[in-house]
């Protein structure tokens, strides 16, 4: 399906729904634009791509469109997104622009082995990109975004849009196997990168997530913020490799298997509780360690921090909040 391009967006008073396989949505040129209160009350996202269960979406690909999704005309309406996607697999979104959703770009509950590339969110509500399992275990696995940008989205009290922005990028709630490369947050209020477990009461594992080149520029909160939550909740193997950042970040509640190298840190970090965290070939303007035991001895997933720190530099000497012994510095600081 081609969408002519147009110097006038093509107003939509509802959104587009995608159920079959080896669809292609292509537009360059082309805007598409909820049209003033058109989802008022409700929740539309402006394209879905959603199959089901047994049955899910194939080898779709959106292209080269422009999204407006106009959410803060839309009263009453809570969650719409620019794209959203739910049992589908082998989806692949390239070189879209979306502007004023509420959430930007979703990989959700049932997607698998999907990538976004080349695309650019700017002045969203809540998240920009998203990726999530809703709290169930590999429910969204094999995901990848490449040379992302999510920019020019700032609170309200900076001169952006109403309400305070979240995250540009959030991967949670059971994701397996996430991939950012060469992606970028910049002049954006909320946390840039996010990847976290809500806390459910049931076990729920966030694993292998992969941060790769990715920068975050002047972000109003956290430039990188990773919290696991406590059992039966578990994140564990995050990888930060040559990675910036001039805001404050924070890993924290519990990561299982954090390994940060190569990575450039200019403002304060802390890191902890944390089991098997290596952090190495590393620079810091301020580093908080925070040290402790999680759990009893016998208690389900108890365990005693543990901190490598290999080849790193510190402007300021690093603090260490608890047992000085859990955490080593090679070479000492």
């Amino acid at each position: 399906m081609v969408i002519p391009p147009s110097d006038r967006p093509y107003l939509l008073n509802t959104g587009l729904k995608i159920s079959s396989d080896n669809i292609r949505l292509v537009g360059p040129g082309a805007t598409l634009k909820l049209a003033d209160g058109a989802i008022a009350g409700e929740i539309i996202d402006v394209i879905e791509v959603r199959g089901t269960p047994d049955d899910p979406a194939e080898n779709v690909v959106i292209s080269g469109l422009t999204i407006d999704a106009n959410y803060w005309t839309q009263h009453g309406s809570y969650n719409p997104r620019g794209i959203d996607s739910d049992h589908a697999t082998n989806l692949l979104i390239e070189r879209v622009a979306i502007d004023r959703a509420f959430v930007g770009l979703t990989f959700g509950f049932g997607v698998h082995d999907s990538e976004a590339r080349d695309c650019t969110i700017t002045r969203w509500y809540d998240d920009a990109f998203n990726a999530s399992g809703d709290g169930y275990s590999g429910a969204c696995s094999g995901i990848r975004f490449v040379r992302c940008v999510a920019e020019n989205s700032p609170d309200e009290g900076q001169g952006g849009l109403p309400g305070n922005r979240n995250n540009a990028w959030k991967i949670e709630d059971g994701t397996h196997n996430v991939e950012l490369v060469d992606c970028v947050v910049r002049n954006a209020g909320g946390n840039g990168f996010g990847v976290r477990n809500h806390g459910w009461n049931r076990p729920v594992v966030t694993s292998d997530t992969r941060l790769i080149r990715c920068r975050a520029e002047n972000v109003a909160r956290l430039g990188f913020h990773v919290r696991g939550q406590r059992y039966p909740n578990s994140l564990e193997g995050v990888l930060v490799r040559d990675c910036s950042s001039d805001s404050v970040s924070v890993f924290e509640k519990d990561v299982r298997g954090l390994m940060i190298e190569d990575s450039e840190f200019a403002s304060t970090v802390t890191i902890g509780p944390a089991f098997d965290a290596l952090i190495r070939d590393t620079s810091f303007s301020r580093l908080r360690v925070w040290s402790q035991t999680v759990g009893g001895p016998t208690s389900p997933g108890g365990y005693r921090s543990s901190f490598t720190f290999e080849d790193c530099t510190f402007e300021v000497p690093p603090s260490v909040w608890g047992p000085k012994g859990f955490v080593a510095f090679d070479p000492a600081p």
